[in-house]
Parts: structure tokens; sequence; C-alpha cells
């Protein structure tokens, strides 16, 4: 996930600064389901600094004039790699859409039986 580049295989997720509300919530809908799935991490690189991300979590606010506004937020870590706080999404998708290096990456592996 992240801006577009040349070459991006199947499956990627192009984000751009024109994406409307429900691009952002189907982009959301995928990292949310990524993030629970067995067998699969997240990995992000952002402001050069890969962590793993470690949960997701969306929960609605009441704004300042009654309405309702849904908060989407991934626990992961800006330095080292302890996750230590809850990140916006927006932030993420703003990192990411700065620079074509910063990603989010899905990691998949098989299961290891000792």
């Amino acid at each position: 996930m992240g801006k577009k580049k040349v070459g991006s295989k199947d499956g990627y997720v192009n984000l751009t600064k024109k994406d409307n509300e429900e691009e952002i919530e189907r982009q959301w809908g995928k990292v949310r389901s990524f993030a629970s799935a067995p067998g699969k991490v997240l990995l992000s690189h952002h402001k050069n600094h890969y962590a793993l991300v470690f949960a997701c979590r969306e929960y609605l606010v009441v704004g300042e004039g009654g309405g309702m506004f849904k908060h989407r937020e991934c626990f992961t870590a800006r330095k080292g790699q302890r996750p230590t706080e809850w990140i916006e999404f927006k932030e993420l998708r703003d990192t990411y859409l700065s620079w074509e290096g910063y990603k989010l990456m899905l990691v998949e592996g098989k299961k290891v039986v000792v």
C-alpha cells in the first residue's frame, strides 16, 4: 500500500491524495483484515523507519457539532521496534503519500511445525 510506482504487482493498494471517503474506507478495510489474518503481518515503512503493525482499531467520536466520525488507528512504533503508540491511519496514509519509498507491506509466511 502506498503511492503508485511503475511496475507495481497485482494486489497493490494504490493511494492518492484525491481518494474520497469511500476509497479510504476500502483501504482501511484491507489494513484491518490483513492485520488480523493468521500467518500474515503488516510492516510499515514510515519516516525512515520500519516497524510491525501490532493491532488496528476503529471507534466513533462525537464532533463539536454533535456529528459522529470514525477514528482509525494502528498500534506501531515511531522509534525502535516495541509498539509504543496508536498512530492515526490518516497520518500513516499521509506519510505513504509523501514519498514512493514509504509503504505498508504485507508479509506472509508458512507455518513452521517443530
